[in-house]
């Protein structure tokens, strides 16, 4: 087994194209591009190497690493394969874009192929053995390929760290039993391919000139736009805790929004 890999610009986020020698049949695990650039450097990789893309692997769905999982599966015909734990985040790419403030439009997607601890995936004569480590979400997944000694962990483990577990379906307790019954009991010698790249350093600098945004409508004042972004209005599904209780406090946000969408200067 052979493997690729590049980063992503803006997370800095490892997006691997893993592929067996022999029948060039190839997996790519967390495919997060944002840029046009990395859209055609994966492609570009792909070709070179002659690869027959099998499976769209993902061993979470926050946006990072799963933002371009639908742009993969159609442009090569394989299925998304994931926990269905995490099917929340990949229903709501567009509402994580909002919530990061990011500048694109991923598209939402389903889990084509359920995968939960225990179940096997080949690439000719590669296996690749999934392991369930929820904590940094709660379908949070490794890809462990056993006859090499590499597990790709995703974000369960950082270089020092471990996975943020702030964010909805996050729970630390639960993060630290994953890796301690499930990661530290792996073999000796074993390789771990994290999903944060620190090779390289990255600085990233925000200077708040004013309040809104350059795509705007022009009869909307920033300060709307501001403050629709900082009071972010969950939805059922995303974003919020106790929906029922706070629905009135949401309803509120809306009619503020409205409010200040037209107040000006003067």
């Amino acid at each position: 087994m052979k493997f690729l890999n590049f980063s992503t610009k803006l997370f800095g986020e490892n997006i691997f194209i893993l592929f067996d020698e022999t029948s060039r049949e190839a997996a790519i695990i967390d495919p997060g591009m944002m840029e046009d650039g990395e859209f055609s450097k994966l492609a570009e990789m792909v070709s070179q190497e002659g690869l027959h893309v099998k499976y769209v692997l993902l061993t979470h769905a926050h946006i990072d690493h799963a933002c371009a999982a639908k742009w993969a599966a159609d442009k090569y015909g394989a299925p998304i394969c994931g926990s269905t734990a995490d099917q929340m985040y990949a229903s709501s790419m567009k509402e994580q874009a909002q919530l990061f403030h990011l500048p694109i439009r991923p598209d939402t997607f389903k889990i084509d192929t359920p995968l939960s601890e225990g179940d096997v995936l080949t690439l000719g004569e590669t296996t690749i053995q999934v392991i369930a480590t929820p904590g940094h979400t709660k379908g949070g997944l490794v890809f462990y390929i056993p006859q090499d000694g590499i597990a790709f962990v995703g974000d369960t483990i950082f270089n020092g760290s471990v996975g943020r577990t702030d964010l909805p379906g996050g729970d630390f307790a639960t993060l630290s039993e994953s890796i301690r019954t499930k990661i530290y009991t792996l073999p000796n010698g074993l390789q771990v391919f994290m999903t944060e790249n620190h090779e390289k350093p990255r600085i990233q600098t925000y200077i708040a000139v004013r309040v809104g945004g350059k795509n705007d409508p022009a009869e909307t004042t920033g300060l709307a736009h501001y403050f629709e972004h900082l009071m972010f209005k969950g939805t059922k599904q995303f974003g919020t805790s106790d929906y029922a209780a706070e629905e009135p406090l949401l309803n509120q946000i809306e009619q503020l929004f409205e409010v200040y969408r037209v107040t000006t200067d003067s």
